[in-house]
C-alpha cells in the first residue's frame, strides 16, 4: 500500500520508460491498422488465383486466360489478337492495354461493361468514347 502511494501513475508517464512504451504501442497500432486496411483492399488467396499468376496453357494452344476463366485476361487476349490483325502501332496497343488495366477490378458480371471493354479491345471505340461510356455505366 505504501508503494502505490509513492509510485503514482503520472510519475510513470513522466519517466522515459513510460514514453518509450507508449511510443511502441502507438507504432504497433499504426502498423496493424495499415495491415488491416491493405488486407481488405487486396485480399489474400491461393497462389494460383493471384493477379499475376499465369497458369500453363493447354496443349491445344488455348490462351491461359481462357483456361482459367479470367475475364480481364480474355479481354487482353482479344486486344492482342485484334492489334496483330490490324497491325496497330505499339504505342496504341500499350495505350489501350493500360486503359483496360485501369479497370481491371471492375465488376465483370455486368454484361454491358464486358461488351464495352470487348468493343474497345477490338478497336471499335476510341479511347475517349470508351472512357465516357465506362464512366456513364459506373456512374462516375
Amino acid at each position: 500500500m505504501l508503494m502505490t502511494r509513492h509510485f503514482l501513475f503520472w510519475r510513470f508517464l513522466n519517466g522515459r520508460l513510460g514514453l518509450l512504451l507508449l511510443g511502441v504501442l502507438i507504432a504497433v497500432g499504426i502498423v496493424l491498422l495499415i495491415v488491416l486496411l491493405t488486407s481488405r483492399k487486396y485480399p489474400r488467396g491461393n497462389v494460383k488465383t493471384a493477379p499475376g499468376a499465369q497458369p500453363a496453357a493447354s496443349a491445344a494452344g488455348t490462351p491461359a486466360s481462357a483456361v482459367t476463366g479470367d475475364p480481364h485476361g480474355k479481354i487482353l487476349d482479344l486486344l492482342r489478337v485484334a492489334s496483330e490483325e490490324k497491325q496497330v502501332s505499339a504505342a496504341d496497343y500499350e495505350e489501350r492495354r493500360m486503359v483496360l488495366d485501369g479497370g481491371k477490378y471492375d465488376n465483370y458480371r455486368r454484361a454491358e461493361l464486358v461488351e464495352l471493354k470487348e468493343k474497345y479491345a477490338r478497336f471499335e471505340l476510341s479511347t475517349q468514347e470508351y472512357i465516357e461510356a465506362r464512366a456513364k455505366l459506373l456512374n462516375l
